[in-house]
């Protein structure tokens, strides 16, 4: 597919979004049935052209795992799995696993927790053949632990996260607390990945505060309004992984980690905000 080929089949896509949404004509079962076919041509795009994939197209084909229909969730996020066990769509698509978590006792808790496990492996295993070849390149992006910058900001952007400024009952922060808590915990909890090669535990808790601690450092490349949301999703993602990790507290996470650059966007040391 060449670039012209690309963006003709962005422009159906962008077609179908809006008469998905906007149609009054059609049933509301017909215009879930229209999003959930313009999200899985975006999941069968990004095999090739993900990085020309633009921010919103993106959080569009993620929200689907929320739609008003059971079913087409359900298809989609079949779809997401299928295709990032295939090795043919980026782990930060997990992030669709996320987004719908609430609270602890949804039903699908378990169900995406199996799935982010299987993620992060598959993870694991690109970073251990990548570094067996190339021990000097910076591979940070096939980390389990990058899912975090995007997870970050989709969590700013969704509709659901309360403003900061407004808002003091805690309960108010549930959709922002539970995604993060779950993809942290199989990242550094128990039931994730880090007891099974040594080391791996500090591995992972040292790069995941350096991923917060970058992002802190950062700006909102999409909208700057929103930095201030991402500073604190970070704060509480901070207090989240020391809480999961007692005893890795004292480590060290001086690292500077590169950010997607379609999210995040640098600024002087100066605007830096005092860490946690």
């Amino acid at each position: 597919m060449n670039d012209l080929s690309f963006y003709f089949s962005a422009y159906i896509l962008c077609y179908i979004w809006v008469i998905s949404y906007y149609s009054i004509t059609r049933s509301a079962s017909d215009k879930a049935h229209l999003r959930l076919a313009a999200a899985k041509a975006v999941l069968r795009l990004t095999r090739q052209w993900d990085h020309k994939v633009p921010v919103d197209v993106f959080y569009l084909t993620l929200r689907i795992s929320q739609d008003d229909f059971p079913q087409m969730r359900k298809l989609f996020l079949s779809k997401v799995h299928q295709y990032i066990k295939e090795r043919a769509l980026d782990a930060k698509y997990a992030c669709a696993f996320l987004i719908g978590i609430d609270d602890y006792h949804t039903p699908q808790y378990e169900e995406f927790q199996h799935n982010l496990i299987e993620v992060s492996q598959i993870c694991q295993q690109v970073k251990m053949r990548q570094l067996s070849v190339q021990a000097d390149v910076n591979l940070l992006t096939a980390y389990p632990e990058y899912i975090i910058p995007y997870l970050v900001h989709v969590l700013a952007h969704d509709p659901s996260c309360p403003n900061i400024d407004k808002y003091e009952d805690v309960k108010a922060f549930a959709p922002i607390y539970w995604p993060l808590h779950l993809l942290l915990s199989t990242l550094l909890g128990e039931e994730g990945l880090q007891y099974s090669v040594p080391g791996m535990k500090k591995e992972s808790f040292m790069t995941t505060l350096s991923i917060f601690r970058s992002i802190k450092c950062s700006k909102d490349a999409v909208d700057a309004n929103k930095t201030k949301t991402l500073h604190a999703i970070c704060d509480l993602g901070i207090l989240i992984a020391k809480r999961l990790c007692p005893d890795q507290i004292n480590v060290s996470e001086n690292q500077t980690v590169p950010l997607p650059a379609q999210l995040y966007a640098t600024v002087q040391n100066d605007q830096n905000e005092n860490p946690v």
